[in-house]
């Protein structure tokens, strides 16, 4: 198969052409009078656009194989001696197309070489037949040759690659002229006609033309110059735009960058030089939110003035002025990319407020929890709800900490009005209005009891209440035996119901008080042995205390208080008489307490009587600022008396003479305390009612 045909069947075989396109080549091919290489069928489908020069040399190298080379060398091995063909046939003699090169002066001159004629005795053929077998007989040089690196194709399809060739029909005619048609002799079934084979076939004739003026000016050099130059103005046009705006847009980065950095004083300065350098660039009005940002967050760092820069943010987001006069624009919140100092804004306003929170709560300063309030405002009226989201914790501890400042604030002030009326009246020695003033305080605000302030108030207030504390030297004699009231009733009526008798009590007398009278009964058998009418309980607490026998002895003597009279008596346990009355001079509640010869009793008028057990007498009373309704609490040991007051304070006197050694101050309610104190070892113990079930 020689390479003509191997390249026809690539054509087919890779469906470049189509199989009908081929034929017709194939058909046009064996109708050739002279062989047609395959360079030159790929040179005019180039041309007519149906290959494309890439694809032309990758067909022509596929078929350049080794085994074309050896069968030509077998062809040249067998073939007869030739005479040397005509230089026209050493090459297929194809015309340059318009846009090739001028063949070399060598081809010129072997074209203008006159060619043989035909043998006048030569007929012509009537028809040129449909194959025509190549001669056995044929020289190589006759024979297609390969194309090789450097051969003629090679030189020939840079331009067709580049050219516009015309043309583009179908294939049915591509090799065809107007010599080739199937009537009338073709070049292809002759070789030396005319002379030139294929040469003529192809080649074109060149026309000369004369240009006009307008088509001068219209040349291509024309128009190439001045799409040129347009095109240098647009460059350069594009080129003056890209400098300055990638200096825009370095500058902007440059400040961008020292902001996120934290270097804010440089990032300031950055972004002014921009705004001065590009006033109406597009990051324009980004760059003047974001230098108002930098500013703000340079008086917002840890340990700043917390004040200046609320009022810093106040200008930059108002625009108001130091005087209080508004910005027409209205700060930066009137720029188009305001929404770029969102983020900041809500990063920093509740960092203000937090700070304003702390200050407010170390100084107790009013004026700047206000100021922290303020800057929480200016979170819900400046930052988008998505992003104050994001702080809602920050924000709600915020206002945690200012209500408990407000508080503490409200509190100092109270404490400030306390202290001074608790001051006046202890200088006016109104001490029970004084202590009130603090016991109304510690209900309100119970933090305040260890309030330095308050106690030194307090202490102030028991030196004044100890030095109220006086000896009043008032004797009074007691009345001896029973009144006649007493004496005309005692007739006693009684029901006794005994089950039986109760051993080890034989000969005691047992005292009990039952519905205002007291009655003495015969241990053993319950026998009723006197009764006498003593007064209704007053106080329900003070039943049980109204009998307290003076000694150990079952039949000695007992201390009994008189309700109705308000009299303290001696009565002896096995017969009811009285040995002595005392007339107190008041209603009291509190039990009568014996220590060794003496007996105290406390009065609501705050007296402390001390009255001899064995005759009754009193000799005076300890006279205390405070009313009394607990009996006082005798320690023999230390020779003390702790004598508790209606409210607010524990006395602690000298059981020799009842002088004043100390006031302390417990701070109980009037009523809260209902039984005297214990003291047990080195300790004392009182019981404080502090509610209707809890006690402390």
């Amino acid at each position: 198969m020689n390479s003509t045909e191997q390249f026809l069947t690539l054509l087919e075989e890779r469906q470049i052409l189509s199989a009908r396109a081929v034929a017709n080549l194939r058909a046009q091919v064996a109708q050739s009078a002279t062989p047609i290489a395959a360079e030159s069928i790929a040179k005019r489908l180039v041309k007519h656009g149906h290959l494309t020069a890439a694809q032309a040399k990758r067909l022509l190298a596929a078929i350049t194989e080794a085994p074309a080379e050896k069968k030509a060398a077998s062809t040249r091995s067998t073939a007869k001696p030739a005479s040397k063909p005509r230089p026209e046939e050493d090459e297929v003699g194809l015309a340059p197309l318009d846009d090739e090169p001028a063949p070399s002066v060598a081809k010129k001159k072997r074209e203008a070489k006159p060619q043989t004629p035909a043998p006048a005795s030569r007929p012509a053929p009537a028809s040129r037949p449909t194959h025509v077998a190549r001669p056995a007989h044929a020289t190589p040089a006759q024979q297609p040759a390969p194309a090789a690196k450097g051969s003629f194709f090679d030189q020939e399809m840079p331009s067709l690659g580049s050219s516009s060739g015309g043309g583009g029909g179908v294939l049915d005619g591509l090799m065809a002229d107007a010599s080739m048609s199937s009537g009338g002799a073709s070049p292809l079934a002759t070789a030396g006609r005319g002379g030139g084979g294929l040469r003529r076939l192809f080649k074109r004739q060149p026309k000369t033309h004369v240009k006009t003026e307008q088509e001068k000016w219209g040349s291509p050099l024309m128009l190439l110059g001045g799409g040129g130059l347009l095109l240098m103005l647009v460059v350069g046009g594009w080129l003056w735009y890209g400098l300055t705006k990638g200096n825009a847009d370095k500058m902007y980065a440059m400040a961008e960058e020292s902001y996120k950095g934290g270097s804010f004083p440089l990032a300031i300065k950055q972004y002014q030089d921009f705004l001065s350098s590009f006033p109406s660039d597009g990051s324009a009005s980004s760059a003047r939110v974001m230098l108002e940002m930098a500013r703000l967050r340079q008086v917002s760092q840890p340990g700043a003035d917390w004040a200046a820069a609320l009022k810093m943010a106040d200008e930059i987001l108002s625009g108001s002025t130091e005087k209080g006069a508004k910005d027409a624009a209205g700060g930066i919140t009137s720029e188009k990319d305001f929404k770029d100092a969102y983020p900041e804004l809500a990063a920093m306003l509740p960092t203000i407020a937090e700070g304003l929170s702390d200050m407010a709560a170390k100084k107790l300063d009013a004026t700047l929890v206000e100021k922290s309030q303020q800057a929480l405002a200016m979170v819900d009226k400046y930052v988008p709800k998505k992003l104050r989201e994001a702080s809602a914790s920050r924000m709600n501890d915020v206002q945690h900490s200012l209500g408990n400042t407000k508080r503490k604030i409200a509190r100092e002030s109270e404490l400030t009005r306390t202290l001074a009326a608790m001051a006046k009246a202890a200088k006016e020695r109104k001490t029970a209005e004084a202590y009130a003033a603090c016991n109304a305080l510690l209900r309100q605000y119970p933090d305040l009891a260890d309030n330095a302030k308050l106690k030194k108030k307090v202490l102030e207030v028991s030196r004044a209440q100890q030095t109220l504390v006086s000896w009043v030297t008032a004797s009074k004699s007691a009345v001896a035996g029973d009144s006649k009231a007493d004496a005309s009733s005692a007739v006693t009526l009684a029901r006794r119901d005994t089950k039986s008798e109760l051993p080890d009590v034989s000969g005691q007398t047992v005292l009990a008080a039952v519905d205002g009278s007291i009655y003495g009964l015969e241990a053993t058998t319950g026998k009723v042995l006197w009764r006498r009418f003593i007064g209704f309980e007053v106080n329900p607490q003070a039943a049980m205390l109204r009998v307290v026998p003076l000694s150990s002895d079952a039949n000695g003597d007992a201390l009994v208080v008189n309700t109705a009279k308000n009299e303290l008596m001696r009565i002896e346990t096995t017969s009811g008489r009285i040995r002595w009355r005392y007339a107190v001079g008041e209603a009291f509640d509190a039990r009568p307490i014996v220590a060794d010869d003496k007996i105290l009793v406390a009065t609501p008028a705050g007296k402390l009587i001390t009255i001899s057990a064995g005759t009754g007498e009193s000799t005076g009373y300890v006279l205390l600022p405070q009313p009394i309704s607990v009996a006082p609490t005798v320690d023999g040991r230390r020779g003390l008396i702790y004598q508790v007051a209606t409210h607010a304070n524990l006395f602690i006197l000298a059981l020799a003479d009842g002088a004043c050694r100390h006031v302390d101050y417990v701070g109980q309610d009037p009523g809260s305390v209902v039984t005297p104190p214990v003291v047990l070892d080195d300790f004392l113990f009182l019981v404080v009612n502090d509610g209707a079930s809890d006690a402390q």
